[in-house]
This record gives structure tokens, C-alpha cells and sequence, in this order.
């Protein structure tokens, strides 16, 4: 990726950023994408706008919680009630080796 283009979105001048894009930027920086495009804090409250998803300027019931869209960008539930829920699947169990570490995580973060 060119450094005037990386330049560009960090500025602010870029608004569409297309895909492989996305995913070029997070493998450089060692980002999950889903991270790098939903806010991982459940506090948040993302707009579902005409222009992807937003953090603000949204009609109030277009907002839906973070750990909801983060839920749906994964394919764990529908986002509305109308939508056909057989498209969507919970995502196998994670390796023991994924739940230890995160359990490991948590413990440090307590002491």
C-alpha cells in the first residue's frame, strides 16, 4: 500500500476505504479486521447508516449495541428480526488453547 494513500486515511481525507484495503492495514498492524472495524467496547453504539457502519449521525434506530454488530459481522445472529436467520451460523467452539490464553487474560487483568 502506497505511504500517500495510508497518509490520506489517517488524515481524515479518505472516507471509503474499500476492502483489501482493510485487510492489507491489518495484517501490517497484527489487527483482527472484524477489530479494526467494529469498536470492541460493548459501551458503544454503532450506527448502521446508508454509508456503512458510523460511530455518529445516525437516526436513533439505526444504533445497535457493538458486541450485537460484532455478532452479526461474524455470522453468530441476524441482526434484525427480519432478516433469515438460516443464513446465519454460531461459529464452531474455539481450540482449548484459545480459551486457556483468554481465561490466563482475564486472570492477569484482575490481579
Amino acid at each position: 500500500m502506497d505511504r500517500t494513500v495510508i497518509a490520506k486515511i489517517e488524515g481524515g481525507y479518505r472516507k471509503d476505504i474499500v476492502l483489501n484495503e482493510v485487510v492489507t492495514l491489518c495484517a501490517a498492524l497484527g489487527v483482527a479486521p472484524l477489530h479494526m472495524i467494529v469498536p470492541w467496547d460493548d459501551d458503544w453504539m454503532v450506527a448502521l447508516g446508508a454509508r456503512g457502519l458510523e460511530r455518529k449521525d445516525a437516526a436513533p434506530k439505526a444504533m445497535e449495541p457493538a458486541h450485537v454488530v460484532r455478532d452479526w459481522f461474524v455470522g453468530k445472529r441476524a441482526l434484525r428480526v427480519t432478516d433469515d436467520t438460516r443464513l446465519y451460523h454460531y461459529m464452531q467452539k474455539p481450540p482449548q488453547a484459545v480459551v486457556d490464553n483468554a481465561k490466563a487474560r482475564k486472570k492477569e487483568r484482575k490481579s
